[in-house]
C-alpha cells in the first residue's frame, strides 16, 4: 500500500500556480500529498456529519429522492435508457472479441480503444444524473470531508513536516490549481483508481501487448507518449515533435503558451 503520492506544480513571478511550466521564469514546486492520520480521518468525519446534519434540516434533497426527481424533471428517460444498453453491449460485445483473440495485435488495439471511448460515453450519458447527485446533502458532505484531507494531507516533498496549506480555512481561500493538483493526487493515492482501471479488459490488453505503460497512457514502440493516432505527446498531453518542441496537430512549432513560433518581418507598404 502507497502511503505517500508526489507531484509538481509551477509557480511564476505573481505567485499564480499551474500545472505545468509555462515559461523558463516558472518556479517548480515540489509536492506531496500523503494518507490521511487517524486524528485527520476522525475530524473529518465530524465536518461530514456536521454538513450532513445542516444541509438536510435546511431541506438539501437526499440520495433516495434523486431517482424519483431525475425522472420528474426528464434527466433519465427511455431513449437515454436505451442509449446506455446499446453502449454496455457494444462493450460486452468488444470484451468477448478481445477474449476469443485470434485478430491482429493492431486490429485489438482499435477493440481497446473503441472500449475506452464507449465507457467515456456511457459516463456522459449520466452526466445529469452525476450532476444532479452532486446537489444531495450526501456529496456536498463528503466533498467537504474530502477537501478538509487534502488540505491536512498536502505538504512539501523536501520538507515533509511542513504543510503547503496552513489549515483548512487557507485551503479554502487560496486553492486553485494545487488544490486541483492534491485533490487529484490524493484521489489517486486513497482509492488508486489506476489499479482499478488495469483490471479493466480493454487496459489488461493494451498492457499486456506494450500499447500503454503503467499509469495507462498510451504509448509507441519506443515508449514514447502518443495519442490515439500515433502522434507524439509529452505528459500533459501537448502535441511534440521528436525533439520535444511543442507543435500543433499539423506539426507547426509552437511557443510554450500555445501560439505559432514562426520568424516575423516588417509589413511592406
Amino acid at each position: 500500500m502507497l502511503f505517500k503520492r508526489y507531484f509538481s506544480v509551477f509557480k511564476d513571478k505573481e505567485n499564480n500556480f499551474y500545472a505545468f511550466k509555462k515559461d523558463e521564469n516558472c518556479e517548480e514546486i515540489k509536492l506531496a500529498v500523503v494518507r490521511p492520520t487517524q486524528k485527520i480521518e476522525t475530524k473529518s468525519q465530524i465536518i461530514f456529519n456536521k454538513k450532513f446534519k445542516e444541509l438536510s434540516e435546511s431541506g438539501a434533497m437526499l440520495r433516495p429522492e434523486l431517482e424519483r426527481i431525475i425522472r420528474e424533471r426528464n434527466l433519465w428517460n427511455d431513449d437515454k435508457q436505451q442509449e446506455f444498453e446499446k453502449l454496455t453491449k457494444l462493450i460486452l460485445d468488444d470484451e468477448m472479441k478481445l477474449s476469443k483473440g485470434g485478430i491482429k495485435k493492431s486490429e485489438g488495439r482499435k477493440i481497446a480503444l473503441e472500449m475506452i471511448k464507449n465507457r467515456a460515453k456511457l459516463l456522459d450519458l449520466q452526466n445529469d444524473k452525476n450532476i444532479l447527485d452532486q446537489n444531495t446533502a450526501e456529496s456536498q458532505a463528503e466533498n467537504e470531508k474530502f477537501n478538509y484531507q487534502t488540505a491536512c494531507c498536502t505538504i512539501y516533498a523536501d520538507k515533509e513536516d511542513v504543510h503547503f496549506f496552513e489549515n483548512y480555512e487557507d485551503y479554502l481561500e487560496k486553492s486553485g490549481m494545487v488544490g486541483i493538483m492534491a485533490a487529484k493526487n490524493l484521489m489517486e493515492l486513497l482509492y488508486n483508481t489506476i489499479e482499478i482501471r488495469k483490471q479493466l479488459p480493454e487496459f489488461k490488453f493494451l498492457l499486456k501487448y506494450g500499447f500503454c505503460n503503467d499509469k495507462l497512457q498510451l504509448i509507441n514502440e519506443e515508449k514514447q507518449l502518443i495519442d490515439e493516432d500515433g502522434r507524439l505527446i509529452n505528459e500533459y498531453g501537448r502535441f511534440i515533435n521528436s525533439k520535444g518542441e511543442f507543435i500543433d496537430k499539423d506539426g507547426n512549432l509552437l511557443n510554450q503558451d500555445g501560439t505559432l513560433l514562426v520568424e516575423s518581418a516588417d509589413f511592406l507598404d
